[in-house]
């Protein structure tokens, strides 16, 4: 679109595409989390080998396929 409005329109568009681009290579590279309740403060997410909250220190007894 020729003018200022096109221009202003064509850099909004270009802004929310880099910004979902980021948010989609974010979510493949992040690491994975859990979902397991601290007993003391009830922080949901937690790192898969998490061992202790990060929030309070408490150990945590995350079930993984290795536990029977």
């Amino acid at each position: 679109m020729p003018g200022t409005v096109g221009r202003l329109i064509t850099v909004v568009i270009m802004i929310f595409g880099v910004t979902l681009f980021l948010n989609l290579a974010k979510a493949l590279l992040a690491p994975s989390k859990v979902r397991f309740p601290c007993p003391v403060c009830a922080l949901q997410r937690h790192d898969v080998d998490a061992v202790h909250c990060k929030a309070c220190g408490t150990v945590l007894n995350i079930p993984d396929e290795g536990m029977d």
